[in-house]
């Protein structure tokens, strides 16, 4: 992840000065070995790949050699200078966040499953923009009014209020949406009471909540006792 994430960055100064004194033929060669550095790097992959799903160690050198290449192509014969520490791979916090995403988006589908037909990809581009949209404008009103069609709607669709105030922003697409962040706290507070004070009868939210559940026993009470 290391190489894949710097190994271009050592040919973006000798790219620069070259393309700076339009000197053709050294930005021709420098393309050409970045395109080979690429290919390298794919073929690792690929190799990488393998080793690993199907435990076949015995690519391992071919392995480490293509990573070596691409390190030939990228630096050249006598090696490249990496400007700077080199940068910690993205990859690993997209793919945390990526993870996260299809976790909130498994946790609502289950609880809208009685009321919806579709997959995470239907979810997704389909329901969420417009529910999201929704909810908003009704707990954006000013005299507060719209919290009840919010809880009617959210007892509807098998939403809670974690749901609504929490997961429904992690899929907003405009960075300068500020969503139910910027919800007035007195609003929000003001939903919360109100969903916590009905009744809510989602079969999801029933299991997960622990409601109808048979209250224990206190110790010494109601059974009978030796003495």
């Amino acid at each position: 992840l290391m190489v894949q994430q710097n190994y271009l960055n050592v040919m973006k100064s000798p790219f620069s000065k070259a393309a700076a004194s339009k000197k053709d033929d050294e930005v021709e060669d420098l393309l050409e070995r970045m395109s080979k550095a690429s290919e390298s790097l794919s073929d690792y992959a690929l190799a990488e790949n393998k080793l690993r799903s199907d435990q076949n160690w015995s690519v391992l050198p071919f392995v480490g050699s293509l990573t070596v290449k691409t390190g030939y192509h990228a630096g050249g014969e006598s090696g490249g200078i990496l400007g700077g520490f080199p940068e910690f791979t993205s990859w690993l916090g997209k793919n945390s966040s990526k993870g996260k995403k299809i976790r909130i988006i498994q946790e609502l589908q289950h609880h809208m499953n009685f009321r919806i037909s579709g997959g995470p990809q239907e979810m997704r581009l389909s329901y969420l923009p417009v529910l999201r949209n929704r909810f908003l404008t009704l707990l954006n009103q000013k005299d507060g009014s719209g919290k009840d069609e919010v809880i009617e709607l959210m007892d509807s669709y098998g939403l809670d209020r974690n749901d609504i105030l929490e997961r429904f922003d992690e899929f907003k697409m405009d960075p300068k949406d500020k969503g139910f962040d910027v919800l007035d706290s007195k609003k929000k507070a003001a939903l919360t009471r109100a969903y916590n004070a009905g009744s809510h009868k989602s079969q999801a939210l029933v299991v997960e909540q622990g409601e109808g559940r048979k209250p224990r026993r206190k110790a010494g009470g109601g059974g009978d006792q030796l003495g």
